[in-house]
């Protein structure tokens, strides 16, 4: 279930700890779909959605976390392509490129951002 639907600068704000030059542009628009391992706020990233890949955006630390999904609709597959940390000044601190598969959970904040991705056409998501 969608919780909200974040606009512009205010996820700015939350996402990159509030520096004006963080790693995610203002123009971007973001849906809440769950929460992380430490109560966190996950956001899938309308505007990264291309087809049924797409990005999942959580706040870590004073930096972002930043998960890269490719999503198998009607197999309920999630493969994760990149996962990546980077710190307020947008600067990579760790990265790991190693597909892996996921499993499905219905109400995870991976699993949420499957179900808007594959329930509605990529150009209908963003603005």
């Amino acid at each position: 279930m969608v919780k909200r639907l974040v606009w512009g600068v205010a996820a700015l704000a939350l996402l990159s700890g509030g520096g004006s030059q963080g790693a995610i542009a203002q123009e971007q628009q973001y849906v809440e779909v769950g929460e992380g391992l430490k109560g966190m706020p996950m956001y899938l990233d309308l505007s990264s959605v291309r087809g049924t890949n797409f990005r999942v955006v959580q706040q870590y630390g004073d930096g972002i976390g930043i998960i890269e999904v490719a999503a198998y609709c009607r197999e309920k597959r999630l493969f994760t392509e990149r996962v990546g940390i980077y710190n307020p000044k947008g600067e990579v601190i760790s990265e790991d490129l190693e597909r892996k598969e996921g499993a499905f959970v219905p109400g995870s904040p991976v699993s949420e951002a499957m179900a808007i991705v594959c329930k509605y056409p990529p150009k209908n998501l963003s603005k």
